[in-house]
């Protein structure tokens, strides 16, 4: 199978320590006559990171012809749920910016705000990137942390004293009014200019936003397509496809909006969306 302008594939990297993270690159244009098979790699590739804290959703709609289409620009300016959690290091953004993340890699962005501390106590994302700039905590002064009255700066309450301690700088690419997206990889945004900085924001701790994805349109959507790639091709064998996206959508529904159900959703997508690619020559390659 073949996508001229758009490449799906998955890859095991240092980036991306889970097993079968696919690598998602920017549409650029999409043709209508691509097959359904590469719609619904791209569909299951929207899903694939429909758990992911702060992850934007791509424009994906049906046309007139009832044919699912892939818009070029991601929805990624638009604001998520934001749920409460437990983590005094998680961190939703209200409003608009970036955290700006260190990677081997380089400078990379989210909204995924799920932190912790790493060895040296810096903050880093589940992958273990620092944010930036760099914040060190003492582990026994985490329980201690809250938020100004700005929602800009982290401070610590400790021994009836209020101390400043990190004022927060959220990033704008150049071109965000435009909605123009450089690349979405491993769940992180890539601009190709990040010079600005974001003051039309809050940071509300002990919470995280929700991607925009809609879970159960996506899963509807791709049990739509797949019942019309099986009524053009009988004798192929989707049988697996059905009963994994019927397991999918129950899994959904049963689960609430917590962080640690959320995960274990995410988790369960993961482990199954390699095995229902149709591009089984990628599957194969992670599963080898």
């Amino acid at each position: 199978m073949t996508i001229s302008i758009f490449m799906l594939s998955l890859s095991v990297t240092a980036q991306a320590p889970r097993r079968g993270a696919f690598a998602w690159h920017a549409i650029l244009d999409f043709e209508e006559s691509a097959s359904k098979e590469e719609l619904f790699d791209l569909l299951l590739a929207e899903l694939f990171f429909s758990a992911d804290f702060g992850f934007k959703a791509k424009d994906i709609q049906y046309s007139t012809a009832g044919i699912p289409e892939i818009g070029d620009q991601p929805l990624f300016m638009a604001q998520g749920e934001i749920i409460p959690t437990a983590n005094f290091l998680d961190f939703a953004i209200i409003g608009g910016g970036f955290f700006k993340i260190q990677t081997p890699d380089g400078i990379k962005f989210t909204r995924n705000g799920n932190f912790r501390l790493n060895a040296q106590n810096l903050v880093v994302t589940e992958e273990g990137h620092a944010l930036v700039p760099s914040l060190q905590i003492d582990r026994a002064d985490v329980p201690l942390l809250t938020m100004d009255a700005s929602g800009k700066t982290l401070q610590l309450v400790k021994d009836g004293m209020v101390r400043d301690l990190y004022d927060f700088e959220l990033y704008l690419p150049s071109d965000v009014e435009n909605g123009v997206l450089t690349e979405n990889k491993d769940g992180f945004f890539l601009f190709a200019d990040s010079s600005r900085t974001s003051s039309d924001y809050q940071i509300q701790s002990r919470s995280l936003e929700l991607s925009t994805v809609k879970v159960e349109r996506i899963l509807a959507r791709l049990s739509d397509l797949l019942f019309k790639i099986k009524q053009e091709n009988p004798q192929g064998d989707y049988d697996f496809r059905f009963y994994m996206l019927d397991h999918l959508l129950k899994s959904q529904l049963q689960m609430g909006q917590t962080a640690q159900s959320i995960k274990r959703f995410s988790d369960l997508v993961k482990g199954v969306a390699p095995l229902m690619l149709f591009d089984q020559e990628t599957a194969n390659d992670i599963n080898a």
